[in-house]
């Protein structure tokens, strides 16, 4: 049995007496819009860390702005880590994000200090800050940090402060994820308490054996399903 996350069989499999863990998507993007982002897809972040407001949930790894919200890495481990809390919430969400990940406030007012002192009769908003791209940086400047005209020499301590609390706290509302179907893959299927991992056979039905995307098993981004799919296949078709 290599059906996937095909519902007939998934019911089959339920009224010949599996569990089946119920499925819901994993491996998606966040749905944000927000004028911060409006102009900008396409543009990277090397390392961010992104929690989600109220869960335990964070993640860490490259951001990518998208026309339609976030996606990269980042975004696709936090969906595979609270796949199930983000259906129960019906993908409606806040995240923070820290865009100077691994530092944060103090570290950032501190860092905005020494830069300044260093660029003191240099423009702010043509001298970026932690791998911001120009485009962007220049659009945050005018629009969020309230910096166009300014120098570093006259930016203030209060300024450095509010600059650094909206680079490593910056707050997104999600409202949705990709697209249905456009999910990379689903986490849910058969127990793996029924099924011996040597053999992949079905403790329940005899000479039943399962691979890939029916079993209850999703990974990260990476390679990782690709693998346990071809790893249970291989299993599977051994013990056949």
């Amino acid at each position: 049995m290599a059906s996937g996350s095909g519902d007939k069989i998934w019911q089959m499999l339920s009224h010949s007496g599996h569990h089946m863990i119920p499925p819901v998507p994993s491996l998606f993007t966040f749905n944000i819009l927000d004028d911060r982002l409006r102009e900008y897809p396409g543009i990277s972040w090397p390392s961010v860390n992104i929690k989600i407001d109220g869960t335990k949930y964070e993640s860490t790894g490259a951001l990518l702005i998208t026309h339609w919200g976030m996606s990269g890495p980042a975004i696709l481990k936090l969906s595979s880590f609270a796949a199930r809390a983000l259906n129960q919430m019906n993908y409606d969400f806040n995240i923070k994000i820290n865009f100077a990940y691994p530092y944060h406030k103090d570290d950032v007012v501190a860092l905005i200090q020494e830069h300044r002192a260093a660029n003191l009769n240099k423009s702010i908003i043509n001298t970026p800050l932690f791998g911001f791209t120009a485009r962007l940086w220049q659009g945050w400047c005018e629009s969020l940090f309230n910096v166009k005209t300014k120098r570093w020499q006259e930016l203030s301590f209060k300024e450095m402060s509010s600059m650094a609390i909206q680079l490593t706290q910056a707050s997104f509302h999600a409202n949705g994820k990709s697209t249905f179907k456009e999910e990379f893959v689903t986490a849910g299927g058969v127990d793996l308490r029924e099924v011996d991992m040597k053999s992949m056979e079905s403790k329940k039905i005899k000479n039943l054996f399962f691979a890939g995307e029916v079993l209850n098993i999703d990974a990260l981004t990476g390679g990782f399903n690709f693998q346990a799919a071809w790893t249970t296949g291989w299993i599977a078709g051994s013990s056949l």
